[in-house]
């Protein structure tokens, strides 16, 4: 599932005033939209930033060259004008200089170190850690093809508005509706929380599975067969009775 990343723009706190107090002074030679820009010079990485208006949306860009012994490599880096807070410029600048391996090595500059240290406020660092902790787990392609054929056969007989809960207790994936149970193995860490969806939002269920492995994930309030995803809400998991599993 592709990640949809929002950066904050609620800040009140000047990027442009971040970047002096990391060693950025004016520079005349650096023309932006905002006046006179910055510049710094951290040995073999050079950097001028500046305000700028990019598509009627107020940026600082940040542009340079990092220099070794051994490569070259040009830098650019675009953020926004206000943060929340100090930390959020040195991560943002920081994790975009770490693209460069070069820079990995670079430990003598305490910005640089900071930066590394609050790499989680980033919006795309948060967004993958949130997916990697969403509730998900793998099942065989055949399992589930035969799963959602039964499950198929069961909706054609309830009304839209009837509930399909989704559960998964670390070995067993689940599905309920209209009083039947069908359940397949399932490899992954046990959901906490379960998922129902309406049963006419499952009208048209995936007749094409590409991959061996399925992975089912349950994400912003929607939850994923392959590349099918249906709307839904949350709901209190419940122990699956082994009893019932077929």
């Amino acid at each position: 599932m592709a990640l949809e990343v929002t950066v904050p723009t609620t800040g009140t706190i000047r990027t442009i005033d971040v970047l002096r107090s990391l060693g950025f002074q004016t520079d005349t030679t650096v023309i932006t939209d905002d006046g006179p820009g910055l510049s710094a010079n951290f040995g073999g990485l050079r950097l001028a930033a500046g305000a700028y208006c990019k598509f009627l949306t107020e940026i600082v860009m940040i542009t340079g060259v990092l220099a070794t012994s051994r490569s070259w490599a040009a830098i650019q880096i675009e953020m926004p004008r206000y943060v929340e807070s100090a930390h959020f410029v040195t991560a943002w600048i920081v994790w975009h200089l770490d693209q460069h391996s070069e820079f990995r090595k670079v430990h003598n500059l305490l910005w640089v170190e900071d930066g590394r240290n609050h790499q989680g406020l980033l919006p795309w660092v948060k967004s993958t850690a949130e997916w990697e902790a969403c509730p998900k787990c793998i099942v065989e392609r055949a399992w589930l093809r035969l799963a959602l054929n039964k499950l198929g056969e069961h909706l054609a007989s309830l009304p839209d508005d009837a509930k399909v809960a989704f559960a998964f207790d670390g070995s067993v994936f689940s599905m309920r509706c209209g009083g039947e149970f069908i359940a397949l193995a399932g490899r992954g860490a046990p959901w906490t929380v379960g998922f129902g969806v309406r049963a006419g939002s499952l009208r048209h269920l995936p007749k094409r599975l590409k991959h061996e492995k399925i992975q089912i994930s349950i994400w912003e309030s929607h939850i994923e067969f392959g590349n099918r995803i249906y709307p839904g809400t949350l709901d209190e998991v419940g122990p699956v009775d082994p009893a019932k599993v077929q």
